[in-house]
């Protein structure tokens, strides 16, 4: 069963029903209530329309009450969000991925680990963007 974009069959990714994604939002400087309002209908369209099993940042933020710039979010937050890109198939990323560091973070920690990336309003590759292509292979040496 492929994906679907809200009725329309997204025969490029090979995403089925069942699969693991990991939601990409911008969370630092904003509230939970912000974070959330963005988050939420993201995560119930991915569950209940495409039949994914979503793990997302700023839902574990509300769950823990730790958010981005505390010291225990910062070390505990991230860690999970390792742990979980390690189970996914894909990352989403939510509009305004581009302006996340820890976004950033996470597409390039995907990236090395061959996990496909898809922008949630298209559905495609951000290869465009920045971020997008890191690896670390190009990366200067260090001195």
């Amino acid at each position: 069963m492929a994906v679907t974009n809200r009725g329309r069959s997204i025969m490029s990714t090979p995403l089925s029903a069942g699969d693991a994604v990991y939601l990409v939002t911008p969370m630092r400087g904003r509230t939970l209530e912000e974070m959330r309002a963005q988050a939420a209908p993201i995560e119930k369209s991915l569950r209940e329309e495409e039949g994914l099993v979503v793990y997302s940042p700023s839902e574990y933020a509300a769950k823990t009450g730790q958010l981005p710039g505390d010291p225990l979010h910062d070390a505990e937050g991230f860690a999970w969000d390792i742990a979980r890109i390690l189970e996914v198939k894909a990352l989403i990323l939510a509009k305004g991925w581009e302006h996340s560091s820890g976004g950033m973070l996470e597409i390039t920690l995907a990236n090395n680990l061959g996990k496909q990336v898809f922008e949630y309003d298209t559905w495609l590759p951000p290869v465009e963007k920045p971020g997008a292509i890191i690896n670390y292979r190009d990366l200067p040496a260090p001195i």
